[in-house]
């Protein structure tokens, strides 16, 4: 789009064996897994001071192979959603360039939870809000960093792996540190 701002997209097909744990808990190969769709990013300066990157996933990943219903294999992958996007925006103030806000999206779709489709875990959002302050002490650059993470206090399962491993979002939490340069 201009020097300072890009966008990218590209189309995929993917196929590759489908490994993951059957109804008696063994983990082996079901299948084949074949995953179409679509990536765009968005990345750079939008605006004097305005930095953004985005990052989307849309698209399907489906199992197939014989006899897949005998087995208990649902045609979806375990922990693959259709949509997924992670969004990041940093804004630092022209009057004040030591100082910036910033906040993140993490967007995980529904997927199935379970390797014969019949669980679905819900979509899940996770957004953090942030401030950055640069300054200099005993002559090192220093920065303080204060970050609220998971400020809607997200608390969905998610298997954003296979073969399903679910993981709980942390609660709500501030956390703030100092760095410094010490060269």
């Amino acid at each position: 789009m201009t020097p300072k701002f890009k966008i990218i997209a590209g189309v995929f097909e993917l196929q590759k064996p489908y490994f993951n744990l059957d109804t008696h808990n063994v983990d082996r190969e079901l299948g084949v897994q074949q995953a179409k769709g679509v990536e765009l990013s968005i990345s750079g300066e939008l605006t004097r001071g305005l930095h953004v990157n985005v990052g989307i996933l849309d698209g399907t990943v489906s199992i197939s192979g014989p006899n897949l219903a005998a087995d208990g294999v649902g045609s979806g992958a375990v922990g693959q959603p259709h949509l997924m996007y992670v969004a990041n925006a940093n804004y630092t103030f022209p009057q004040w360039p030591a100082a910036s806000l910033d906040v993140s999206a993490t967007h995980f779709g529904t997927a199935p939870a379970s390797v014969d489709n019949g669980i679905y875990e819900p979509a899940v959002t996770q957004t953090n809000l942030g401030g950055r302050y640069k300054f200099t002490a005993f002559g090192k650059k220093c920065s303080l960093r204060v970050q609220i993470q998971n400020v809607l206090a997200a608390n969905e399962w998610t298997t954003q792996y296979t073969p399903g491993f679910f993981q709980w979002p942390a609660p709500r939490t501030v956390f703030a540190f100092v760095t410094t340069d010490l060269q």
